[in-house]
């Protein structure tokens, strides 16, 4: 009998070495793990990471991890701010054409407040910015949306906040599949053996995984058949009055407002309405196209004390608006036609007029 329980306390203490053992090497190597995602600190958000901050680029279309790193980045001085309708103009371009340094910081479904968050980082570290391109489009002129999603459509409840503070306290890794993928991805692209397409600058072709552009296809997307439509002007044409005018809501005015605010004076800034392509466009004569001209309206007003400001208005019948094949949807134009826009958005500046082929300069 005793030698019995010897041996069945043998076996015990066997076991109890085994799962010590086990549950020692499962904690070292989540630690290991912890502080390599720490070291390579995909987020450039980390004072003891291993490598330059140069080094790291977007390597995910989760935009709100990487917008913040490229906000803080002192190798630029001017931004692009917008959805996914802005996200095709090209720094490399721009700067060029205004002889600075562009970060596009373009936000595909994002909300007013979230373009405001991301526009107010980029100031609060560059006190001395140049250029500010602001792009209009349907989240900023809706009267119906009350914006009680801050963040945006595709992103209402995954922001990362502490990315966007100043308090280092808080940026620690959180220990999540995501942020191994992103730290994987990060030590991937940082050693050359993957290049995940999102340029230094921000900018990425959002339409490359589209496939080759088929015009058929295009015009399916924009006019639900592969024939294009017209459309019939409202007669008479519908006026909102006085008090209408007044009455009509718009909240995100408000946060444009503040956004200009939060601008330096000294700091060139180009607010310009997106060139959607015209079939979405307001039937004009239509109400909805007397509401978009009163929100127009309305923000040349808003823009009117404001020092060095330019507004373009692209959302018009023009050369571009009306070709099919300048498109991949309703909303996305091509990279020609990108390329074609940031033109004409230096020449309105420059010149302070519109060209009545592709857009109407209006002031302030």
């Amino acid at each position: 009998m005793v030698t019995r329980n010897s041996s069945i306390s043998n076996s015990d203490r066997a076991w109890d070495r085994f799962f010590k053992m086990f549950y020692g090497a499962l904690c070292l190597f989540f630690v290991s793990l912890c502080l390599l995602m720490h070291l390579i600190d995909p987020y450039d958000s980390f004072s003891l990471s291993l490598f330059p901050d140069k080094l790291r680029l977007p390597v995910s279309n989760d935009q709100q991890f990487f917008h913040q790193m490229l906000a803080r980045r002192q190798t630029f001085d001017s931004v692009i701010i917008g959805t996914s309708s802005t996200r095709m103009l090209r720094p490399v371009q721009l700067n060029g054409l205004f002889e600075c340094s562009f970060v596009n910081l373009g936000f595909n479904g994002s909300s007013p407040q979230l373009q405001y968050k991301l526009l107010e980082l980029f100031v609060r570290h560059h006190r001395e910015m140049k250029f500010m391109i602001l792009g209009i489009d349907g989240v900023w002129f809706s009267p119906e949306k009350e914006y009680n999603e801050p963040w945006g459509a595709r992103f209402p409840d995954s922001l990362p906040e502490w990315l966007f503070d100043e308090n280092p306290l808080n940026d620690w890794l959180p220990f999540s599949s995501l942020t191994f993928k992103h730290a994987k991805r990060q030590l991937i692209s940082m050693t050359g053996l993957k290049d995940y397409g999102i340029g230094a600058d921000g900018y990425t072709d959002i339409m490359r995984g589209k496939g080759k552009y088929d015009i058929n296809k295009a015009r399916l997307r924009i006019y639900n058949s592969e024939s294009p439509k017209t459309k019939t002007p409202v007669k008479p044409p519908v006026k909102l009055s006085p008090k209408e005018s007044e009455e009509l809501n718009i909240p995100a005015l408000k946060i444009l407002e503040a956004c200009l605010k939060t601008i330096p004076d000294e700091t060139t800034k180009i607010l310009y309405f997106v060139p959607y392509h015209y079939y979405l466009q307001p039937v004009p004569g239509s109400r909805d196209y007397a509401v978009l001209c009163e929100t127009k309206r309305k923000v040349i007003e808003l823009a009117k004390v404001c020092p060095n400001i330019h507004i373009l208005d692209f959302m018009v019948k023009s050369d571009i608006t009306t070709r099919d094949e300048n498109y991949w949807d309703p909303l996305h134009y091509t990279v020609e036609t990108a390329t074609l826009v940031g033109r004409m958005i230096a020449d309105g500046v420059k010149n302070r007029q519109g060209n009545q082929d592709y857009f109407r300069y209006l002031g302030p």
